[in-house]
């Protein structure tokens, strides 16, 4: 989700030009909940599995496998990372010349893909999960920030920096179109279920894309879009800034007022219209959040901050169909800041977030929240 100015906060070891990333996502979320939500209860810090073993600076995204048993993490320290979830043991690393990015499983957990840099050129590439041999090898126009694989695992899209996405023939490998989009730089994009429909998220607009005929069905420029999810019925939901006010000066004092509070808003990419929920109001400017699977619960990751050092950091989630509060994970006693990446697993239950230890080494956290969401209220 694209949430206020980051350049301050994005990893320093990475030039700017190959940061394909959307700049939520991937960016350390600083968010301070105003006021305690009436709702909800707080579970212990500690989280049931902690997967270590990237030595660069960053995580810079993760994701499930479409079973929930295996999980992979892209790392800035060149290599992809398979871990079984439920014990948290690592399987397989693949190591490789260039930085792993963006990363998606195949619908049949076969085959994963990722964006990188290969050769000095932004490039997508695709790996067997079970040999660790890469398959295919594809340039692109610019660093990549988003990728997809088609429903049937056909196709696979990438999205770039220039605003230009791509789609590959995963088993012949040819190119089978390019979009170029009328804004900026893509931060993600996801096919429908039906895989008819390719949405590309833009940052300052939502687009929606015929896949056979490479038309735009729908631009919806009002909102700025942070994330998004296709739904189980076919539906989609999104949740963007309805609100931020920038820091001011104020006449008599000189003193800066502090910015007013960010109110996070629900809305229909399909339709354009808001989605009633809870009221979620954030500090300005840094945000982190992941929907699950079936659009009903979204998580929110903030960090405390004591002058410059953080100090503490805090996920929520929200029960969106009940507009409550429901669980905060507290990880105040817990030696980690700078939460980058949130995501739930299929079914829900497992919440991952890739965090910084004090020590600068790059972990990711696990947490049981099935029980939990299942106490919520109907």
């Amino acid at each position: 989700m694209r949430v206020g100015n980051r350049a301050a906060l994005a990893p320093r070891n990475i030039p700017t030009a190959q940061r394909p990333w959307g700049a939520l996502t991937v960016l350390i979320a600083v968010l301070l909940v105003l006021g305690k939500p009436a709702d909800g209860q707080v579970q212990s810090s500690e989280p049931q599995r902690v997967l270590n073993g990237h030595t660069g600076l960053w995580i810079n995204d993760m994701a499930f496998s479409p079973d929930g048993h295996l999980l992979v993490s892209a790392g800035n320290d060149n290599t992809l990372r398979l871990w079984d979830v439920q014990s948290g043991t690592p399987l397989r690393t693949i190591v490789d010349t260039g930085p792993a990015y963006s990363v998606a499983f195949s619908p049949m957990g076969r085959l994963l893909a990722r964006s990188t840099i290969f050769e000095s050129r932004a490039a997508v590439d695709v790996w067997d999960v079970q040999t660790g041999k890469r398959l295919r090898l594809w340039e692109h126009t610019d660093s990549v920030g988003g990728i997809a694989f088609s429903p049937d695992g056909r196709l696979l899209a990438a999205g770039a920096a220039n605003g230009t996405t791509r789609l590959w023939d995963v088993q012949t490998g040819a190119l089978v179109r390019t979009l170029v989009g009328r804004f900026h730089e893509v931060y993600s994009v996801a096919f429908s279920l039906d895989g008819r429909t390719l949405a590309i998220n833009q940052g300052e607009a939502f687009l929606l894309w015929d896949v056979r005929t490479g038309q735009i069905i729908r631009v919806i420029a009002e909102h700025p879009v942070g994330i998004f999810a296709f739904l189980p019925d076919g539906g989609m939901i999104a949740a963007y800034e309805k609100s931020v006010q920038q820091n001011i000066t104020a006449p008599a004092t000189g003193r800066a007022v502090p910015p007013q509070p960010i109110v996070v808003g629900l809305w229909d990419p399909l339709t354009g219209r808001e989605i009633p929920g809870p009221n979620i109001s954030i500090p300005d400017p840094f945000a982190s959040m992941a929907f699950s699977r079936d659009g009903s619960i979204l998580a929110i990751a903030y960090v405390d901050l004591a002058g410059n050092q953080f100090t503490a950091f805090t996920v929520q989630l929200w029960d969106l169909r009940a507009r409550k509060w429901l669980l905060s994970i507290s990880g105040g006693a817990m030696a980690h800041f700078g939460v980058g990446r949130l995501a739930f697993s299929p079914d829900g239950k497992t919440l991952a977030a890739t965090v910084n230890s004090r020590d600068m080494l790059p972990e990711i956290l696990l947490w049981d929240v099935g029980k939990a969401i299942l106490r919520r209220a109907p």
